[in-house]
């Protein structure tokens, strides 16, 4: 899309753009509305999800020292209240370039002023443009003009454009906005080739083709590991996948040459019989970008001179796919793939002609651990999703429920070892609950069942699959990181990690994640997986509170014994449900069943004053039970099945004091029948009976 608005043109011609029209507003040329496209516009597939937008306004002054003061509103969003409401802010950069990474103005700021972030779907006009009908409004029968077709809302913010004083025509006539800090299928290839031309020789690193997308492009398959172990007769090829080697770089030992040298391959990169494999995807939501400098940090780890890198290469082989939907990432999609479909929910049974990138990914792991298990080739120990997430803060995983219990404690260990190394992670924000593994999405009603980590794991055995999710703004806390142990032996050669031995000062909140920080998480993935081996030798174990990885399991166990006695509670609270208002047929019996369900509720406590003069309601006592069996109850689990915070009255307890006091209510007016009705006849002058009296016994 390219428009004119005034003298301003707005832009999304480039990949990863995303904006469908723009328009001036009624305060003129300054105040730019811009509308937001959906994944998919234009085409039958497209879907309802508008929360990536991705645009550029260039012809703005470029006199030095100029001042231009932009209002801008965007217009056609998604429901990211959370987000924005907790501070988030989008980003711009000042270039001609949309995927610079040096230059004045190429790093990608928040936006200087908070905007305001509100719903316009009751008022909001239609663009100015045609945008054609979606999914939604085909089914139920619209024709996507309707203004009720969905709930759309805007962000408006107002921003000032000033040149830099070594900004140089056209370099700062124009400025990008973006959902996230962007980052493109051009700048993940100027990472790889960056990374391909500095490898040591010590180092094994190979790009290879694993499948193409739908749209026809290259999804690859990185392989980081050390020079030393490699079986040179190759790994075996997968069918139709690794069969595109002449259109990639592989850095391999040529013939008499070096680790290190670009050579084609006649076959695959070679088996490491004596590691394990680490497998990491990113991007299968393609504007989840967060993602994608989680796995810049995580390569350029791997393949750097720190020698706890030079451990992890020695121990583990890592294959990593950066875009998992590169025609989502390249069309500017915020979640699905060009058919409209959420390749996150596919996983536990691809199509090769629908899902080809994810069809790919599944076999690839089923040939390896079918080769372990075969004894074949190496078992693969990790499977990780990098993501991000809108809603829920901080950075976390989701994890998958176990049934071996050392099997779920090592799942729990590792994210317990991730808080340690990191002080971002944030352990009690993880999810390893069963429910969580088949949860249904409200976007699109498709189960988690299908996930990465649900999917593969169900397919391969493998022990340690991950979600791992990131907010875009922050998170609920900062955690405290022991220093590293014998950080004096650290080399001096590997200065830049040397610095990151000494831990962060102390933060009294969450920090605003930037890029920097989400680099460091995929560093603090590799980390934590040295650490779960053992053999970290600048561990922060030894210096925190658990001492050693012993007591960094005994903490694990500890935590997942606690989630599980939630988890049981809320089970058991669910079964046990109040009982039902108490209608007149069960107030008129004269019996109550033994086995009948009751609440003993105490009576309600008087509230307190708080200094500010306010009622503070205080927790009830109550317990749960069975008349045949009047053992007290769980009130934890039977907060935690109704989503009340165990601070609070519980409103559940209040109903069901009403509930108890309607039905001692009837029992009083059945007990008052009988003497009203006496009342009544000595009343009755004429003789005869009340209209509600018996019949006389007349037998004799």
């Amino acid at each position: 899309m390219a428009t004119t608005v005034g003298r301003y043109t707005i832009s999304s011609a480039f990949e990863s753009g995303n904006a469908s029209g723009a328009a001036a507003g009624p305060l003129g040329e300054n105040d730019i509305h811009v509308w937001t496209a959906r994944d998919g516009a234009g085409s039958v597939y497209a879907s309802p999800n508008r929360s990536w937008f991705f645009f550029s306004i260039s012809n703005l002054q470029h006199d030095p020292g100029a001042t231009n003061v932009l209002r801008i509103t965007i217009r056609d969003l998604n429901g990211q209240a959370k987000l924005y409401s907790a501070g988030y802010r989008p980003f711009y950069r000042v270039g001609s370039d949309p995927h610079a990474e040096h230059g004045p103005g190429a790093r990608w700021l928040p936006i200087p002023s908070p905007p305001a972030f509100y719903s316009t779907s009751a008022k909001d006009p239609r663009p100015p443009f045609p945008d054609g009908p979606h999914r939604s409004d085909r089914a139920a029968g619209r024709d996507g003009d309707d203004q009720q077709a969905e709930k759309r809302f805007a962000l408006r913010f107002e921003y000032v454009h000033r040149v830099p004083a070594n900004c140089a025509e056209p370099e700062c006539d124009t400025v990008f906005f973006a959902f996230c800090v962007p980052h493109s299928l051009t700048t993940l290839g100027r990472v790889l080739d960056g990374v391909a031309g500095n490898v040591s020789d010590d180092v094994f690193f190979a790009r290879e083709i694993l499948a193409y997308s739908l749209d026809g492009r290259p999804v690859e398959l990185v392989t980081v590991t050390s020079a030393d172990g490699a079986d040179p007769s190759g790994a075996r090829q997968l069918g139709t996948y690794f069969t595109s080697l002449a259109k990639t770089r592989t850095i391999f030992p040529a013939e008499g040459g070096s680790f290190g040298s670009a050579a084609p391959l006649a076959l695959r990169p070679p088996l490491f019989p004596a590691k394990k494999y680490f497998f990491v995807s990113a991007r299968v939501h393609p504007g989840e970008t967060p993602a994608s400098h989680m796995m810049d940090g995580l390569l350029k780890f791997l393949v750097s001179d720190d020698p706890r890198a030079k451990l992890l290469r020695g121990l583990y082989v890592f294959c990593l796919v950066p875009a998992v939907n590169p025609d989502g990432v390249a069309r500017g999609h915020y979640r699905t793939d060009p058919h409209g479909v959420n390749l996150n929910r596919v996983y536990d049974a691809p199509s090769v002609h629908l899902h080809p990138t994810v069809a790919a990914i599944r076999t690839y792991l089923v040939a390896l651990t079918s080769d372990a298990s075969s004894g074949a080739g190496p078992p693969v120990d990790f499977y990780i999703d990098l993501h991000s997430h809108a809603s829920r803060k901080g950075i976390f995983v989701f994890g998958n429920a176990l049934d071996a219990p050392d099997a779920m404690l090592a799942n729990v260990l590792y994210a317990k070892l991730l808080e340690v190394n990191s002080p971002h992670f944030e352990l009690d924000a993880c999810d390893f609950s069963s429910a969580g593994m088949a949860a249904v999405d409200k976007r699109d009603g498709m189960s988690k069942a299908g996930s990465g980590r649900v999917g593969i794991h169900a397919a391969t055995g493998i022990r340690h699959c991950y979600t791992l999710e990131s907010n875009y703004h922050s998170g609920n806390l900062a955690n405290g990181l022991a220093p590293a142990a014998n950080a004096d032996a650290f080399p001096q050669a590997a200065s830049s990690s040397r610095r990151s031995l000494t831990p962060p000062r102390p933060q009294r909140s969450a920090a605003r994640y930037t890029p920097e920080i989400w680099r460091h998480i995929g560093k603090t993935i590799a980390i934590a997986a040295l650490d779960l081996a053992a053999t970290n030798p600048f561990n922060r174990l030894e210096l925190s509170a658990y001492g050693s990885l012993a007591g960094a399991r005994s903490s694990a166990a500890a935590w997942l014994r606690k989630r599980n006695a939630l988890a049981t509670a809320k089970a058991r609270s669910t079964k046990a449900k109040p009982p039902p208002a108490a209608s007149s047929a069960a107030s008129s019996s004269s019996s109550v069943s033994s086995s009948a369900f009751f609440v003993d509720v105490a009576p309600p406590p008087a509230k307190r004053r708080s200094k500010s003069g306010k009622a503070s309601a205080t927790v009830n006592m109550w317990r749960i039970g069975n008349a045949a069996d009047p053992s007290p109850g769980d009130p934890i689990g039977y907060l935690l099945a109704r989503g009340t915070r165990s601070r609070t009255a519980p409103s559940a307890a209040g109903k069901a004091r009403a509930r108890m006091r309607a039905f001692k209510a009837g029992l009083r007016k059945k007990a008052a029948q009988p003497a009203a009705a006496n009342d009544a006849a000595k009343e009755n002058l004429s003789g005869s009976p009340p209209a509600n009296a018996a019949a006389p016994n007349n037998t004799s």
